[in-house]
């Protein structure tokens, strides 16, 4: 028809409309003004009640909103100009709690001019003063700030820091700290009536002076001076704009300097299916919850009161239950603390999943256990710990890997402090703590305790381990505090630190260099210990047996490693006897597992299902010739071998080699059991 609607004050892309072609308010309400976009003045068809006013044509006023819009069709068939009614789908904003449709309705607001400011945040984060880590997300701080519009700063709501304005009966406006300093300023005696703003500031605008005006400001105090800037700012990618650059803005604007130095950026934790957690939903969590435990009819209870959609109680109940039929036990802070660090990648998303929770739970036990084996094994004992620093000749072996361990721990946390990986310090503290102090150097100090090593040896020994563990503690503190101040407590008295509180001592330092012996040594030991562990998990055999094991195709070292920690092997393995065979000599048949160059061989007599073994060898066999054949083609490209580094090239045809080998091998221990089988 060529004709469209257009009304400027209660929809966006028709006010940018109006705008554009300067329609104005008119006396006359049949008669449309236009003029300059400078001197835009929308015109407004509703009032608060989204009747329709005086601005529209005379037999449209005073009708409620959807009666005119019949009226308007009526009256356009009637006139013989309606083509056709139909439907269609848009999108239209309802309330929340009322579900009623919402007009947008152009009111008199108090606002920001924001483009100077805009200006001089985006150069802040261009000029490195502010780094955002990951960096990343200064794109999207950039994306706001250069299509950034005047801010809007009142609110019609009950809470709220109150606009600082005062009125007269002619609407004259005054703004100042109080009614008394406004009319101070501006001479205004007390037979002037004056009435505050009703409306209170953006939560986002308070928010903006935070950095500064918890510190004093604007009086000069000794805290502004102290800690501002400050060193980080901790947030959400989802508040980047409403926050971040709008502290950025105002901190440049009001105090000559940036409100902080860093910014790091973390995901939002949604529930196990990716879902943001919300209210309405009936998806949330508790932390307290999670940290002291609750009742399965207690968290149905919380999540279906006051729901801002009470129709999805019954489906929110559903959910609950099938997820938390028992409730949630407590799994305490430590745990919770300790699982958000994990899970605090450079990723958008952190995904909470509660079995994760239950991981972290069972890593606090596992160290409070560590801890309290540690303090009855130093029972009536008064290892002097300095002479392992003094002096560390009477140190195993095993002593020096696990110092080492824990310098090379603390190099890379150190690293990863530095630049926020908090999920890579978590995951790397994790896997220490629980593989190589309590899986394996605890279990050896087990060992070198009860055995018939020199009393010095042994002194030294504990004092490694308590040494170990304090460190261990401190540099867990700022992820679990609770129970790693409680820990040191108990083992203050065999450490001598003093202070009240772990939070006083300083941070543990890398303070040992390699030690490629040491790091050699255990690495045989481990790979020795988990290949008959590996042995013995596929074969079934039971933890109660103690198994012979035969050693072939081994050097001089290897022996001499072996028999010198034969008895921590045969202890950790579960072995009874080790016997070493020539390569010439024929040993029976065997599970086996390689080891470097040298064979572990477990005579397999009474112990398994022959026909099972040779299974579990044609698999490893069918997965090595597998494997043998896509390397083989990569030695063989032509491209690889001209483009790639030399020594890359030389490694990847080692490495077929010696699986060539393996597999020559597995075909050997095949042919052997199918001999035995005969």
């Amino acid at each position: 028809s060529g004709c469209v609607k257009i009304t400027p004050a209660h929809d966006f892309n028709d006010y940018e409309i109006g705008k554009r072609h300067g329609l104005h308010r008119s006396s006359n309400p049949n008669i449309i003004e236009t003029g300059s976009e400078q001197s835009f003045d929308a015109i407004n068809i509703f009032d608060k009640r989204a009747y329709l006013n005086d601005q529209v044509a005379d037999d449209y006023q005073g009708l409620e909103r959807y009666d005119a819009r019949k009226k308007v069709l009526a009256d356009l068939d009637k006139l013989g100009l309606l083509a056709e009614v139909k439907d269609y789908k848009m999108h239209i904003p309802r309330g929340d709690r009322s579900h009623s449709v919402i007009e947008p309705l152009l009111t008199e607001q108090w606002f920001v001019r924001t483009h100077g400011l805009a200006q001089a945040a985006v150069k802040a984060v261009q000029s490195k003063e502010i780094k955002f880590i990951p960096e990343r997300w200064q794109q999207t701080y950039f994306a706001w700030l250069e299509q950034i519009q005047d801010w809007c700063i009142s609110r019609q709501l009950w809470w709220g820091h109150r606009i600082p304005a005062w009125y007269d009966e002619d609407d004259n406006i005054y703004v100042g700290h109080s009614q008394s300093e406004v009319r101070r300023r501006y001479k205004l005696n007390t037979d002037v009536p004056l009435k505050q703003d009703e409306d209170v500031l953006d939560t986002w605008f308070s928010s903006a002076l935070w950095p500064f005006s918890t510190l004093g400001w604007p009086q000069e105090k000794p805290e502004l001076k102290s800690y501002l800037p400050t060193d980080i700012l901790v947030t959400g990618f989802d508040i980047i704009f409403f926050w971040v650059a709008r502290m950025v803005m105002m901190g440049l604007e009001l105090t000559n300097q940036v409100p902080f130095k860093e910014v790091y950026v973390h995901g939002l934790v949604r529930d196990a299916k990716g879902q943001k957690m919300s209210k309405s939903k009936g998806n949330i969590l508790d932390p307290i919850d999670l940290i002291a435990g609750v009742s399965a009819d207690e968290l149905i209870s919380k999540r279906t009161s006051n729901l801002m959609q009470p129709k999805l109680a019954a489906q929110i109940e559903r959910d609950t239950k099938k997820h938390y039929p028992q409730g949630i036990k407590a799994y305490g802070s430590d745990a919770l603390r300790f699982m958000f660090t994990a899970m605090a990648s450079t990723g958008r998303d952190i995904r909470f999943d509660i079995k994760r929770l239950e991981g972290y739970r069972n890593f606090c036990n596992k160290l409070w256990n560590a801890a309290r084996f540690t303090i009855l094994l130093c029972a009536n004992k008064a290892p002097n710990l300095n002479d392992i620093n003094a002096d560390d000749s009477e140190l195993t072996e095993v002593d020096r890997w696990i110092r080492i361990r824990l310098s090379s721990i603390l190099q890379k946390v150190e690293l990863h402090y530095k630049t926020c990986r908090f999920d890579l310090i978590a995951s790397l503290l994790y896997e220490f703590v629980w593989h190589d102090f309590c899986d394996w150097y605890l279990e050896i100090v087990k060992l070198v305790q009860a055995s018939d090593a020199t009393a010095e040896v042994k002194a030294k020994n504990l004092a490694c381990l308590i040494t170990t563990l304090n460190h261990i503690l401190k540099v867990l503190h700022p992820i679990i505090p609770f129970i790693t101040e409680e820990i040191w407590h108990q083992l203050k008295p065999l450490t001598g630190d003093i202070g009240d509180s772990i939070q006083t001592q300083a941070y543990p330092k890398p303070a040992h260099d390699q030690d490629k012996q040491a790091e050699q040594t255990m690495a045989l030991l481990q790979a020795y210990v988990s290949s008959v562990r590996q042995v013995r998990s596929e074969m079934n055999i039971s933890p109660a047996i103690k198994v012979p094991i035969l050693i072939q195709g081994h050097g001089e070292r290897d022996r001499a490693l072996f028999e010198q920690y034969a008895d921590i092997i045969k202890a950790l393995a579960k072995i009874s006897t080790v016997q070493y065979l020539d390569d010439k000599d024929q040993p029976p048949p065997s599970a086996t597992v390689l080891v470097d160059s040298v064979k572990v061989l477990i005579p397999i007599a009474g112990l398994i299902d022959i026909k099972a073994e040779q299974t579990r060898l044609q698999n490893e066999s069918n997965k090595i010739t597998q494997a043998i054949t896509k390397l083989q083609e990569r030695v063989n490209d032509k491209h690889f071998l001209n483009n790639a580094p030399a020594e890359v090239v030389n490694k990847q045809k080692e490495t077929l080699h010696t699986m060539k080998i393996q597999l020559e091998k597995y075909n050997n221990q095949l042919a052997s059991l199918g001999n035995h089988n005969a």
